[in-house]
């Protein structure tokens, strides 16, 4: 018989988690399932609350002739880790890219909160701001290395591969490489090289061919192009992210329509990715690749040596990939160099200033890299971002990696839903796990314990009610 429970937390006794008794006998016949149903949980009173009452109340200008840009953050509720992440892709969203000129290529925003609760916002351009404008002196070469190698057991020989140590920039600027054969390719970005022979699969966004024609890629999945655009030789790839989204583009020199735009989006500033190139079989090969680091990088301004500090014997090879250099030459003073190079920001009121923590109507510098730091403690919330609920007396074979071991896991909520001043969470339909009862169980109580999944610490549930409802089958 399935059985529908719904428990509550008791606010008065939040070090007990959700412990419930109940008047008459539960009994679970052996071998059953639990599943979660719903999950609802009060919203911090406490958490930073962005409406149309302080929003759009910053702008940014990066150098001092530039034009004001507002900053447009996603009205909502948010923790201080999620509000300084929403503060990082919103000011990074105003930065704008543009092919062969002056841009904001190079320059980014990073916003932390620090051990004491203050804002730190970040700002780092980069080095010599020698970034956008291409620089034909400087090129990276790829071709495929036909040499036999050991590349592992069940690798596949027909590919080789080359990527940058370094991250690629995670705010505004592009990747470049022109075609010097119609083989197949992959060019594109990867968190991190899972595979030796680094297919399509690795990654997360990229231009690719598929039979004759260009296609491409979004989180390891390959997709054709609607209407199919043949691959020739000269033909210039181009990956540019400009005011928060993604562009996969085909530059055609001479063509009736010049450029393609393959596939665009939301940019994912989630994680940090590197610029990878794929070659298929022995006649494929690209030239002119240069692309836009991460500015926090070290590694020599001159030229960025591939380097994924892959074992000898896998699929690199230095001596066929020359170098991958940045967007080149140094642009005049009076358009951003040093002399022009300012960074300002305003608040237009009171109201998010006061709650980013800063004291300044307005600051500005012409530093390279610089961290204008808030003067009082963000709001204090502990809304969680994502929950683990464990099943404290009824038996879960589930596994945890953090713990390296068993743990009596009932779900995991990635995110939520804010209504009401609840968080609110739903399965339709339920993910039935098997309890570990061979008997027939009989109990008048169960309890749960909620986890924090990003710190793992236990949600104090006090003040106010939590529900969680299950189903017993």
């Amino acid at each position: 018989m399935t059985k529908l429970i719904r428990l509550v937390s008791d606010p008065d006794k939040p070090e007990k988690g959700i412990h419930n008794n109940f008047n008459s006998d539960l009994k679970i016949k052996p071998y059953s399932k639990v599943g979660l149903v719903s999950c609802s949980l009060p919203l911090d009173l406490n958490n930073i609350n962005i409406n149309d009452v302080n929003n759009d109340k910053l702008r940014l200008k990066t150098t001092n002739g530039g034009a004001w840009r507002p900053v447009a953050l996603i009205n909502g509720f948010y923790n201080n880790a999620s509000f300084a992440k929403e503060l990082t892709r919103a000011c990074n969203a105003t930065l704008d890219f543009v092919a062969n000129s002056r841009s904001d290529g190079g320059f980014q925003h990073d916003f932390s909160v620090a051990t004491t609760g203050i804002l730190d916002w970040q700002i780092r351009r980069a080095k010599d701001e020698t970034i956008v404008i291409p620089d034909a002196n400087k090129k990276g070469n790829a071709t495929y290395d036909g040499t036999t190698l050991d590349r592992g057991a069940g690798a596949n020989s027909d590919s080789n591969y080359v990527y940058t140590d370094a991250k690629f920039i995670n705010s505004c600027g592009c990747i470049r490489g022109s075609l010097l054969s119609d083989q197949p390719f992959i060019f594109g970005l990867v968190e991190t090289v899972q595979n030796l022979t680094l297919p399509h699969t690795d990654f997360k966004y990229a231009i690719l061919k598929i039979g004759a024609n260009y296609g491409y890629v979004v989180n390891g999945a390959m997709f054709n192009v609607g209407n199919p655009i043949p691959c020739l030789v000269g033909d210039v790839l181009s990956i540019e992210l400009n005011l928060g989204r993604i562009y996969l583009k085909v530059y055609r020199a001479g063509a009736a329509v010049p450029v393609t735009v393959l596939y665009q989006a939301v940019y994912d500033q989630t994680q940090a990715y590197r610029f990878a190139c794929t070659l298929i079989n022995a006649a494929s090969s690209m030239n002119g690749l240069k692309w836009t680091p991460d500015p926090r990088i070290t590694t020599s301004w001159e030229g960025v040596v591939l380097d994924g500090g892959l074992p000898v014997g896998t699929l690199h090879d230095y001596n066929n990939f020359n170098e991958v250099t940045q967007f080149g030459a140094t642009p005049d003073p009076a358009t951003g160099g040093a002399g022009n190079r300012i960074f300002k920001y305003e608040f237009l009121g009171n109201a998010l200033k006061d709650i980013m923590g800063f004291s300044a109507q307005d600051d500005q510098t012409n530093a390279i890299s610089h961290v204008f730091n808030g003067n009082v403690q963000l709001i204090d919330s502990t809304t969680p971002d994502s929950v683990m609920i464990q099943l404290e007396n009824l038996k879960i074979r589930s596994f945890d990696g953090v713990i390296g071991g068993e743990r009596s896991i009932l779900a995991v909520i990635p995110s939520f839903n804010i209504t009401a001043e609840k968080l609110t969470y739903t399965l339709n339909p339920p993910l039935m796990l098997d309890l570990e009862n061979v008997y027939e169980l009989t109990t008048r109580d169960i309890r749960l314990r909620l986890f924090g999944n990003s710190d793992g610490e236990e949600i104090k549930l006090a003040n106010r009610v939590a529900q969680v409802t299950i189903v017993i089958s």
